[in-house]
Order: C-alpha cells, then sequence, then structure tokens
C-alpha cells in the first residue's frame, strides 16, 4: 500500500483544500493501517486475484472483512466535482461506469482509450479510482464509446453472475467468455434429475393448423359431395387404357418411369376426366415414391438431376421436399388421407410455399397422435371416420397390391433400398414400420395412437349421403309482441346500469319454462296481452325442442320496420356440417391463441374479449360532397385547413384486428367457410329480402373484393361472451346473427327484455334477430363460451347512397345498383 501512501501525500501537496478534509484524513488512515498489517505487497505487473488477496485487504474483492475501515462518507456532487475536471493527474476523459465502494465488492473500473479498445490502468489508477470520493457523471448518449462501454458493463455482469468482483486475470476471462458461449453459471446451477417420458407434446403449429381446418371440410355437405365425385372420377381412370402409370415394381429405375407417367398422364388425362384431381393425387404418390427412392441410394441431388432427367438439381431437392411432406400426412392419416386432400384440392398447398415442411410434420403428429391439450387434434378426430369409410370402400381395392412385405429386419440393413416397396395403402401397420425406418434428419412422426385408429378396421354402417333439401322443414308462431323502436331503457348510470341488468338477469334465470312451441305461444300472448302487468315475467324456451327444425318467431311491426320477426332461430347446422361443428370453439380458439378460457361470468375480474373483422369498414368515412373532381384527382384533394388527407378513410377500409394479425384471420376463414356457406343457404331460403339487401354492399366492395362473411359484411368474435344489456344500433337494418359456440357450458341464455324472451341456445345454433330494436343481454354462465357475431356496419350505406362510393367518384364511377330503402 506504500503507492497508495504515496499517491495521498501528492494529493495533499498539489490539493490543499482537500488533505483539511475529514473524508480524505479518514482515507489516508485506512490506507496506512493497510499497509502496516500487509506482509508483502502485491506485484505491480499484474492484478490478483480473488483468491490470492489477503482477508484483511479493504480493497480485496467480494465482502468486507472484520480488519476493513469504515465504509467513506460520500459528500454532495458539488463539493467534489473539482476533483475530476481535467489536470495533471486526471485520466483522459472517457466512458465510464460509476465507481463501486471498497466494501461493495464489485468489479475495479477500467477505462476506454480514445479508439474504444478497453486498456487497463495500472495499479495506482485503479487504487485511486477505487479510493476516491466521485461525482455521479450523466449518461451520455452520442458518445464514441457507447458500444465499447456497453460491452465493459456486460462483462461486469457476467463476472458478477459467476461470483467474481476483482481482478480481469485471464482465468476470469476465461470463465466469462465461457458463460458467453452459453455455459450455465454454477451459482444458479440446479440438479434437473433424470429425463421421464411424461410431459405435454408440442402444439400444433398456427399453419398447421389451418391446414386440419381446410382438411376437415370433408365433413360438410360439400365436402363430402366432392369426395364422392373424386372417386367415381379415379375408378373411371383406372379402367381406362392408361391403367397402374404408377405402381411401383421391383427395379431400381422404376422412379424414372413414375416421371415418365406422370408427363403421359398430364398429356391425356384431359381426354379422360374433366378435372385435374386425378392428376393431383397421381402426383402425390409420385413425389411419395421419389422420397422412397432418394433413401439410401448414395447420390446428391446433382447425381440424381442427370440420372433422372431433371433440368437442375433445384429440382431433385424440391421432389425431395414434397415427398416428405406427403410421407409425413400419410404417416399420420394413412395414404387414404391423401384421396381426401386430392378431392377437397389442396394439392397445390401441399407442394407451394404457403407452409412449411415443419407444418406438415406437426399435422402428422396432429392426425395421427391427437393430444388432449392441442386444440387441433380435435379436428384430426374428424377425419377418421372418412378414412374408415375409404378404407372399406371395395371400388378402392385396386389400391391395395397385396403382399409385399419386407421383413423388419431387412429394413435395418444400411443397403436396403425403398425402390422395391409398394404403396399398400391397406397394409397401415406394415407403413407405419416402414416409415419409421426412413432415415431422416428431424423429430421422427409419434407413435399412432391405436385407440383411435383401430377404430378403421371396424366396417362402417353406411348411410345415405347428404342431400341438400330445397324445403327446410320451420316452426313458426305468430305473437302480439311490438316490435319496439330502438330505445333503451337502461339508466345511462354504470352503477345502476349494473344493478338494473343484474336485477333483470334474477329474474330471467326464472322465468316460466315451457316445452313446446304450441306452449311458447301461448304464455307469450298471455304476457304480451297485458305488458304492464307482466313486466316481471319471462318465458323461458329451450332450443332443443326443436330437434333439427327452424322457429320463426314473429310479432307486430311497426312503420317503416323491414319485416315483423321476432327472431329466425336455425338449429340444423350439426346435419349440415357434421361433428365439425362440436369442435368449433377449440378450432377458433386455435385461430386466436386460447382465447376462450372456461370460467365463471360471476367472477371478479371476468371480462369479454371483441376482435372485430370487418375488411370493408366504412362508418367514419370522410365524404368527398364539394369537391372539385373534375379539376383534380381525388388524391390531391385535401381541406383547405388541413394540408394531410387521410386517403385511407374515403373508401371501406380493413379493420385493425385483420391487419395486425392475418394468419389468424385467414386460419379461421378458413374454419368458418362450411358454416358461411350454411348460414348464407338459409338465409336465402328464409329471409330472401333481406339477404338481396345486405348484399347490395358487400357486391360492390372496393377493388372488387370478396367478403368471407357474405351476405354480411363482418363478423365480431365474442370470447367469453356474456353481455351486459344494450342495442346495437348500428348493424344495418338493425339486424344480427349469433352464433353461440360452447364447450362444457351451463348457462349463458339470450335475453330479449322488451320480448319477455329467454332463448337456451346450445352449440353452434344462429339466431338472427333486430338487434338495434330488442334491448338484449346474455345470463351468467360456467364453463366456455364464445359467440359469432355476423353483421354489417351500418356506415356502409354511405357507399351505396346518393351518388354512391361515398360521394368521390362522381358520375363517372357511380355506383350503379338497385339501391335497397333505408331503415
Amino acid at each position: 500500500m506504500d503507492h497508495l501512501l504515496s499517491l495521498t501525500d501528492l494529493l495533499a501537496r498539489d490539493f490543499p483544500g482537500l488533505a483539511a478534509h475529514p473524508a480524505f484524513t479518514q482515507l489516508r488512515t485506512g490506507i496506512s493501517r493497510a499497509s502496516s498489517q500487509q506482509n508483502s505487497p502485491p506485484p505491480h505487473h499484474d492484478s490478483p486475484t480473488r483468491s490470492e488477496m489477503p482477508l484483511d485487504d479493504p480493497f480485496a474483492a467480494g465482502p468486507p472483512s472484520r480488519h476493513s475501515p469504515p465504509p467513506l462518507s460520500v459528500e454532495p456532487e458539488d463539493e467534489f466535482g473539482h476533483l475530476f475536471s481535467p489536470g495533471p493527474l486526471s485520466p483522459a476523459p472517457s466512458s465510464r461506469s460509476p465507481s463501486p465502494t471498497p466494501s461493495s465488492g464489485k468489479r475495479k473500473r477500467a477505462h476506454l482509450d480514445s479508439d474504444g479498445e478497453d486498456e487497463r490502468e495500472d495499479d495506482e489508477d485503479e487504487d485511486e479510482d477505487n479510493n476516491a470520493p466521485q461525482k455521479k457523471k450523466k449518461k451520455k448518449g452520442n458518445c464514441r464509446n457507447a458500444g465499447a462501454s456497453a460491452k465493459r458493463r456486460k462483462q461486469d455482469k457476467i463476472a458478477r453472475l459467476r461470483g467474481g468482483a476483482g481482478s480481469e486475470t485471464p482465468e476470469a476471462e476465461r470463465k466469462a467468455g465461457d458463460l458467453r458461449d452459453g455455459a450455465e453459471s454454477p451459482s444458479k446451477a440446479k440438479d434437473k434429475g433424470e429425463f421421464v417420458g411424461d410431459g405435454a407434446p408440442p402444439k400444433t403449429t398456427a399453419k398447421g393448423g389451418e391446414f386440419l381446418g381446410q382438411l376437415s371440410r370433408v365433413a360438410s355437405k360439400e365436402g363430402q359431395e366432392a369426395l364422392e365425385s373424386f372417386i367415381l372420377e379415379l375408378v373411371e381412370f383406372h379402367t381406362a387404357p392408361i391403367q397402374n402409370t404408377v405402381t411401383p415394381g421391383s427395379r431400381t429405375e422404376d422412379i424414372i418411369h413414375t416421371l415418365e407417367c406422370a408427363g403421359e398422364i398430364a398429356k391425356n388425362g384431359e381426354k379422360l376426366i374433366k378435372k385435374g384431381r386425378v392428376l393431383d393425387f397421381h402426383m402425390l404418390l409420385m413425389y411419395a415414391r421419389f422420397r422412397f427412392a432418394m433413401h439410401n441410394d448414395g447420390l446428391t441431388h446433382q447425381d440424381r438431376a442427370g440420372t433422372m432427367g431433371f433440368k437442375e438439381e433445384k429440382s431433385s431437392r424440391n421432389y425431395m421436399q414434397r415427398g416428405q411432406r406427403v410421407l409425413d400426412l400419410a404417416g399420420g392419416g394413412t395414404f387414404f388421407l391423401l384421396i381426401i386432400v386430392a378431392a377437397l384440392e389442396l394439392k397445390d398447398r401441399v407442394t407451394g410455399l404457403h407452409l412449411t415442411c415443419a407444418d406438415f410434420r406437426s399435422c402428422g403428429n396432429a392426425i395421427g397422435s391427437p393430444q388432449p391439450n392441442d386444440s387441433w387434434g380435435n379436428s384430426a378426430r374428424i377425419l377418421v371416420p372418412y378414412i374408415q369409410r375409404l378404407y372399406h370402400d371395395p371400388r378402392l381395392n385396386f389400391l391395395s397390391f397385396g403382399s409385399n412385405v419386407f421383413p423388419e429386419e431387412e429394413m435395418e440393413r444400411p443397403d436396403f433400398r425403398f425402390t422395391r416397396v409398394k404403396l399398400d395403402f391397406k397394409a397401415i401397420s406394415y407403413n407405419d414400420t416402414l416409415l419409421s425406418h426412413l432415415k431422416t434428419n428431424s423429430p421422427p412422426l409419434r407413435p399412432r395412437a391405436t385407440k383411435i385408429w383401430d377404430k378403421i378396421f371396424i366396417p362402417p354402417v353406411l348411410t345415405l349421403p347428404l342431400v341438400s333439401p330445397k324445403v327446410y322443414p320451420t316452426e313458426c308462431i305468430q305473437t302480439s309482441i311490438r316490435i319496439p323502436q330502438g330505445t333503451c331503457p337502461v339508466p345511462k348510470d354504470p352503477t345502476a346500469a349494473k344493478r338494473w341488468v343484474e336485477r333483470e338477469r334474477e329474474v330471467a334465470e326464472n322465468g316460466i319454462q315451457v316445452a313446446s312451441c304450441y306452449e311458447l305461444k301461448e304464455k307469450l300472448e298471455s304476457i304480451h296481452s297485458n305488458i304492464e302487468e307482466n313486466r316481471d315475467t319471462y318465458v323461458r324456451f329451450d332450443t332443443k325442442i326443436l330437434n333439427g327444425k327452424a322457429l320463426s318467431i314473429q310479432g307486430i311491426a311497426g312503420q317503416g320496420e323491414l319485416d315483423n320477426d321476432v327472431a329466425l332461430i336455425l338449429t340444423d347446422m350439426r346435419d349440415a356440417l357434421g361433428p365439425i361443428v362440436d369442435t368449433l370453439p377449440d378450432l377458433i380458439n386455435a385461430a386466436y391463441g386460447d382465447g376462450t378460457i372456461h370460467s365463471d361470468s360471476r367472477a371478479e375480474g371476468f371480462a369479454v374479449e371483441a376482435i372485430h373483422l370487418e375488411p370493408a369498414y366504412n362508418r367514419y368515412a370522410e365524404k368527398g360532397k364539394g369537391a372539385p373532381l373534375d379539376d383534380h384527382h381525388m388524391h390531391f384533394i385535401h381541406r383547405a385547413n388541413y394540408p394531410r388527407a387521410n386517403h385511407g378513410q374515403r373508401i371501406p377500409w380493413v379493420s385493425k384486428d385483420i391487419t395486425k394479425d392475418q394468419d389468424s384471420y385467414a386460419a379461421l376463414v378458413s374454419v368458418l367457410t362450411g358454416m358461411c356457406e350454411y348460414l348464407a343457404d338459409r338465409l336465402c331460403h328464409h329471409r330472401p329480402d333481406l339477404v338481396g339487401k345486405l348484399e347490395a354492399y358487400i357486391n360492390v366492395l372496393p377493388y372488387n373484393a370478396a367478403c368471407p362473411w357474405a351476405p354480411f359484411g363482418g363478423v365480431v368474435v365474442n370470447f367469453n361472451a356474456c353481455s351486459d344489456a344494450h342495442l346495437d344500433g348500428w348493424d344495418l337494418f338493425k339486424r344480427c346473427l349469433v352464433v353461440p359456440l360452447m364447450r362444457n357450458c351451463k348457462g349463458g341464455a339470450l335475453v330479449l327484455y322488451e320480448g319477455r324472451l329467454v332463448l337456451d341456445l346450445h352449440n353452434a345454433d344462429a339466431i338472427l334477430f333486430p338487434s338495434g330494436r330488442f334491448t338484449h343481454f346474455n345470463l351468467h354462465y360456467v364453463g366456455m363460451r364464445a359467440s359469432l357475431v355476423f353483421h354489417t356496419d351500418g356506415g356502409s350505406q354511405q357507399w351505396t347512397e346518393g351518388e354512391g362510393a361515398n360521394e368521390w367518384f362522381g358520375g363517372k364511377f357511380r355506383v350503379k345498383l338497385d339501391r335497397p330503402d333505408t331503415v
């Protein structure tokens, strides 16, 4: 410590005012005591490590010892700021981090040279920095050494994690480097135990789930019709002159023969069939055989390209990738799944860039081994009954080539060639073994869930295919319910409104339960014949009574009303769409990240989350009335006091919830395609006038865009759906259509306040009602509950009324259509 004593003497000589300060005196006393107790001074050429430091050194890294002097008392900044002004003993200005006190046990500082490189000071400067009181400096954001300073701070943090605090010896730097390379800190390392095999597997990827949703369309009426027509096309093709063109043989050159046959199919296939789905099916098989042929052949992609007639090496790689995707799907859903892929015209999704290879491996796992923690796994279960039908369809026996079985021991041989393997569709267990022996550079498919897949070996109960009847069974009751004019009875004060709706919920919960449509009519007539005396009486109706029929409840309409509808209830969606209806809550959850949870709407903190999916929103559009359209293009026109114009609000725009998550939106559209077609078909039958008026808007959207929610202009997805009393005054024609989606749910009935009507709807029932006329709310529920609200925003009329197009296109581009009268 002698060098520190010499340094303090120099400071006392050059700064007399400092020598008289008590803190400086205390510092010199501590250094003198430490110097007298130290046996030998540390070497100047190298900083001591933590283990080399004497325990009684007050400046050693680590916790202070019992010999350490008391901490320095640092006075306010303005008293000691002059100590750090540039002077004879001051270092060059640099970017430095605050120095720790001697008892802090933290790393000593190092300053940076002018080039931003780390430069260690000599021991005198280090000890000076550790002892001298300092002024806190402001961080300079534009310091050219800021990057190097940040690097030094990061190294300091690493050293603290390792437990080091004093010096930068080679050993300490090596340990810090280990941390930077990903090694785990010994101080934080924990014994994780041995590996066990009872964990939860990863969930299906978002894009993979979207593809599963498209495959699940086979359960709909249209999907079954597509599957049946494709089977007929496939049988017709294989009874034509070109037969078994892709049946593999035992020769190594058969893969070349497959490519030639594929070209022959492409040339002559149109002569035999009207559609290209058969060609798609054979191309999928060809990709699978190509992947088999390339296994263990010892060739590079360049060699294969030359041998098999490809134009370039890239083609060989693409065929390899497509073949792996096909085998991933077949490994999960058997090769019969390829028939469904071709029937639904999804071959381009398999071969294109819409999904990654990991998405198809995820699909294969979800289909072959669905897991309870994976929402998309439920949709995969839908495919099993249809694969069961294909397995037992005698028309497809030509896809089974008999016994061409290799023992498993032979498959494990290093020189085994898969070119000799036939694709026998019915040899499911053998095919699984075959696929498991393919060499792969990715995680293999999970073992098939035998409890689910063993069912396909049992012949199915044959049923007649679904038909599309044009006459739907409908119950219709006429009541004396007066259609209200849209005045909301709920108090404006939030506290009073909450009390009001809770009281009405309690009264509605105890409503009169009816057992038939006839009884429903009688009770409603009794209540509304003297509504003033029956304000506290509700009628409760369970839609299970309808047994798949539709119910139309009519009332007494006021002047100017579109119709006298109170409610139109549709309960046959399951008959039309099949078992996919039961998985709709899970499919929508998966598309939007598990938005609906099992909850109790009475619980504290319960909240409803809504996602607005409007591909053409026009409520707050700027109208072009009075704009000089004859002299200027609309892009150059703005308000005189506002030089910046919002051009996006002059025509209908896409809602924010779509643009911020387009992948989830695409997945939801894919999942709900069948439902939207069903709703459009039923509404055209029951309410053709309303459909015509709604389509007046979506038929003239900007850029001729198509709306997936036709005839409505948008949909709102409500997660944890339990709304308070309200009116939807902005719904076009005051109408909306609600589809509740439930799982293990009790409660949540829809209440029409003015109608004194409580409707216990079930999963995927649909109700069309005047949402802008009847005050409506939900009863409390327990379970999982969401809802889809199809509607068209009232602002869309600005696009169709008057000159049309928000009056921006003038006479030249006038929207010509038969505009409905506004309501």
